[in-house]
């Protein structure tokens, strides 16, 4: 069945494109995975020698732990709370009324249109105010964002 469907020429050049794009896409992820257990201190491609030396060094340092806690508890909290808001979001703007759809659209939309530097400046500006600028509750917002 597979064999008939890719018997023609435009299925076979989309399976093709679709494949190459794949490839493309995770190439990268692949190297770097390899590339993480070089033993060697500085990055060549193919590792000169293999080792679990870098992923000793993060789990012995307490700063790379500490960092590796904070990221799960803040992944722990956001997670749901984007999930949560996001649906209310998607259904407001299908189910609601038309009047204010569109400037809730914006709204919505604006933080990926706003340049990074920016919305992150105004995160933190806004956490600057409420005094809990460097605090894991300033995080919260930002990431939701």
């Amino acid at each position: 069945m597979l064999k008939d469907r890719l018997s023609t020429w435009p299925n076979l050049f989309v399976a093709l494109v679709t494949l190459l794009a794949v490839v493309f896409l995770l190439a990268p992820l692949v190297i770097l995975t390899i590339q993480s257990f070089t033993g060697a201190s500085y990055l060549s491609f193919p590792p000169p020698s293999y080792s679990f030396r870098w992923y000793v060094h993060v789990f012995q340092s307490e700063e790379w732990r500490n960092s590796l806690v904070l990221s799960l508890a803040l992944g722990i909290i956001v997670t749901p709370l984007s999930l949560i808001i996001g649906t209310m979001a998607a259904l407001g703007l299908s189910l609601g009324p038309l009047k204010g759809r569109q400037v809730l659209y914006a709204l919505l939309i604006s933080p990926m249109v706003l340049p990074h530097i920016v919305l992150g400046l105004g995160i933190f500006r806004i956490a600057l105010e409420l005094g809990i600028s460097d605090s894991f509750w300033s995080f919260i917002p930002a990431h939701l964002t």
